[in-house]
């Protein structure tokens, strides 16, 4: 069943019978929180975020980190990068392995 406009919607396939459906992983329903967008903003702003961070950096923190960590699924952590590289706060520089997230100066 599907859910439009707030009702169950039954989805039947061309042979007859039921199909079921399923969600987009990567499909976000709303806006990134401003609090995970914050977060992120803090992480990269710290000392040891100079150079950039890596996306691991913004929920995997060694012991010796001092940085702030993003407390966000990985989801949300995307959805609101995607937001602030969007609003021009956050820049991508891509190296030959990984893309490096920074703050724009």
């Amino acid at each position: 069943m599907e859910k439009v406009a707030g009702k169950k919607k039954k989805v039947i396939s061309a042979a007859g019978t039921r199909k079921k459906t399923r969600k987009d992983p990567l499909a976000t329903s709303s806006a990134p929180s401003t609090k995970v967008r914050d977060s992120i903003i803090k992480a990269l702003s710290h000392v040891e975020a100079e150079d950039g961070l890596y996306f691991r950096n913004f929920f995997l923190l060694h012991e010796e980190d001092q940085r702030p960590g993003v407390k966000a699924s990985t989801k949300e952590i995307l959805s609101a990068l995607n937001t602030l590289l969007k609003e021009g706060k956050v820049r991508v520089d891509y190296d030959e392995l990984e893309v490096t997230f920074r703050l724009v100066s």
